[in-house]
């Protein structure tokens, strides 16, 4: 078989604790169907067999690169945020330790954004895909054929920066993105909801984003997951936002948190309306819940759904 080289493709991965699924993670990596790219991770304090794992495979097709610091244990935004500010490819994927990528992931992935990058001048716009993927449960079984659909986000794979400030679509480990864009969202404010939500929301300012539609990874849940596939039934959804109102409400002070910085970042080059609704929702903590929920409203800050959006009203 002829295999095509993709040495402008970086692929950064997070490690912390994963010798339970690093071995098949990587298998999954060397069974890719374009090989010349290269595997960038980062140890974030492994107390297991993490590190010696990767530093053990020997593969035929990509390059492993050890990124070293001296920062210690940061969390997985801080470690996502090192490695993608260390990389050097034209694009880059975010890789989850206890996934396995399906063999034409990088190839697909790959076509899509440089097909969506141009425009009309052909200048490179900072551009993002991500897909759909299969959930799985710890043994690799099929417990949903669609992420997408299991969430109830069909309606937002071209999500809008307003869609997009309150509720995260797209599963970090689904990702490509482009030099346009990293150079733009370089580097991750430290005080955020998560890297990927970030990297999104830039994409939505600036750029392009695309959709597809096919799974390219086996997305495994199980114990240990930092986020997780949960359901949209009645009952999954009233557990996340209700069991626990005070996590429910520390998630959307990151997220306001995060709008912040986006003002703070890019104020002078967003435009009025993305700039006056992030304003509002990252002030909306500062208010009492009337004047939130008018404000919300006014500026039309929902989530998906009507159970997603009653608790965000309730309890923002």
């Amino acid at each position: 078989m002829t295999y095509k080289i993709y040495s402008d493709v970086n692929i950064v991965l997070a490690i912390y604790n994963g010798e339970n699924y690093l071995p098949e993670f990587l298998e999954s990596l060397e069974k890719q169907n374009v090989f010349g790219w290269k595997l960038l991770y980062r140890d974030d304090g492994s107390s297991d067999k993490s590190v010696t794992i990767l530093e053990n495979f020997k593969s035929k097709k990509f390059e492993i690169n050890k990124k070293y610091d001296s920062l210690g244990n940061i969390g997985v935004i801080n470690n996502f945020s090192s490695l993608l500010s260390q990389s050097t490819g034209k694009y880059v994927m975010l890789a989850d330790q206890d996934d396995i990528w399906y063999p034409d992931k990088i190839a697909t992935s790959l076509a899509a954004i440089q097909k969506m990058e141009k425009d009309d001048t052909g200048k490179i716009k900072p551009a993002l895909v991500f897909s759909d993927l299969h959930v799985v449960d710890d043994n690799l079984n099929i417990t949903h054929p669609s992420f997408i659909k299991m969430q109830g986000l069909e309606q937002l794979c071209q999500p809008s920066f307003l869609q997009l400030l309150t509720q995260n679509v797209a599963p970090g480990c689904t990702m490509i993105v482009n030099r346009a864009l990293l150079d733009l969202a370089l580097p991750i404010p430290v005080d955020i909801a998560m890297h990927d939500w970030w990297l999104i929301q830039v994409a939505s300012l600036f750029g392009r984003i695309d959709f597809l539609k096919k799974p390219t990874i086996a997305y495994r849940q199980h114990q240990k997951n930092l986020v997780g596939a949960r359901s949209r039934s009645l009952i999954s959804i009233s557990k996340d936002i209700f069991k626990s109102t005070d996590g429910y409400r520390s998630r959307q002070l990151k997220a306001q948190r995060q709008a912040s910085a986006i003002i703070i970042r890019y104020a002078n080059t967003m435009n009025k309306s993305d700039k006056a609704a992030a304003i509002a929702f990252s002030n909306l903590s500062k208010k009492l819940l009337l004047v939130r929920q008018l404000t919300a409203f006014r500026y039309g800050l929902k989530q998906s759904g009507f159970l997603r959006n009653f608790g965000f009203y309730c309890l923002m």
